[in-house]
């Protein structure tokens, strides 16, 4: 008896998994991900289970799919005998990669379905800043735009002033894109608004801050015949803010040297 079960969850575990594949229908943001997939004949078939998480499956990952921020639920997601379910409540701006399986009257469950993923840019997240400054690792000229598409297709990169860029992901669904900030945005500090798009489908918006201007900065000395003096300064930016000062000094007719104060 021991052999005939195993014999017949091998058959039930193939006949689970040659019909459970499933696509997106559609993504929409503040994120709710709805799935369809093809019925799976099987007699005994009891249900299907959605899984959802912040990592693909591959290369091998042991624990991909354990999401919690669906409305829903945790991951996976029992959601009966049905071929098509609404994930809602996922965070914005954020891929979430999914599968299905399914499931039997005995409990028997079949392995993962093919992946679906969500479209987006990973690289950098919104708000990032971008600035003129050689060296920096936010330097604008070129920078590097990442993000997930699926596999081996082709994504358009797109800016709020009308310019695009098709690019084409790799066989581990990354694709990237470098661009000359100083080139296409000027020496002018202002907002650029990304989103990528590929088979219908438009991923949230990620704004960057492109801050080309340098900040300034006045010093003011109570500067006295006396051996200590007094000096305060001040600095601003009035787009990417100030993250440092630094003091410098001269003699007079000397040159400029860094006091070490910051």
């Amino acid at each position: 008896m021991g052999i005939l079960f195993k014999t017949l969850y091998s058959w039930k575990l193939a006949t689970l998994l040659a019909f459970v594949f499933f696509f997106a229908l559609n993504q929409s943001y503040a994120q709710d991900r709805t799935l369809q997939w093809d019925e799976n004949t099987d007699p005994d078939l009891d249900g299907y289970k959605v899984y959802y998480g912040l990592e693909s499956r591959y290369p091998a990952n042991q624990n991909p799919y354990n999401g919690t921020a669906a409305t829903e639920g945790d991951s996976p997601i029992d959601i009966g005998n049905v071929t098509q379910f609404t994930v809602h409540g996922l965070s914005d701006g954020v891929t979430y990669f999914f599968a299905v399986t399914a499931y039997d009257i005995d409990s028997l469950e079949s392995g993962f379905s093919n992946e679906e993923m969500t479209l987006g840019i990973t690289w950098p997240g919104g708000g990032f800043y971008v600035n003129d400054e050689p060296g920096s690792p936010n330097y604008s000229s070129p920078y590097t735009i990442r993000g997930r598409a699926d596999k081996d297709s082709q994504v358009t990169l797109s800016d709020d002033d009308g310019n695009s860029w098709t690019v084409s992901a790799d066989s581990d669904r990354n694709w990237s894109e470098s661009l000359d900030f100083k080139t296409l945005y000027g020496n002018s500090d202002r907002t650029v608004e990304f989103t990528v798009e590929s088979d219908g489908i438009t991923a949230p918006t990620v704004i960057a801050t492109y801050d080309p201007t340098d900040p300034t900065s006045r010093a003011i000395d109570s500067a006295s015949l006396s051996a200590y003096i007094s000096i305060t300064w001040e600095a601003s930016d009035a787009t990417s803010g100030v993250a440092f000062t630094k003091l410098w000094c001269k003699p007079p007719g000397g040159t400029w040297s860094n006091t070490g104060f910051s």
